[in-house]
């Protein structure tokens, strides 16, 4: 499923990737799953922004967030491009059993 496609619904294991990083965050470690363009941004910005709401100020979500709002907003700016041309393969015909 597509980040753009979910409507309200998540993958698990996107909850569970920023769960992690959350948690290896405030052990003082490093994020275990760096933002990926295929991210579901939408997501991950739910999770970062409550945590760091209960958590109060912490400067790697703080750079979680604002990475996945970038990548969001790039997204949202290849999509809103009217006349885009799509690369589309030229149809070929194969023959079956001949």
């Amino acid at each position: 499923m597509r980040p753009d496609e979910s409507q309200g619904f998540v993958s698990v294991q996107q909850l569970k990737e920023a769960q992690a990083n959350v948690q290896s965050v405030l052990k003082g470690g490093s994020v275990k799953f760096p933002p990926k363009p295929e991210d579901d941004h939408r997501a991950k910005l739910e999770v970062y922004t409550a945590m760091l709401q209960v958590i109060g100020q912490n400067q790697i979500l703080k750079q979680l967030i604002q990475i996945h709002q970038i990548l969001l907003q790039q997204i949202q700016q290849k999509q809103a491009r009217p006349g885009q041309a799509i690369n589309l393969k030229k149809p070929t015909l194969q023959t079956i059993g001949t």
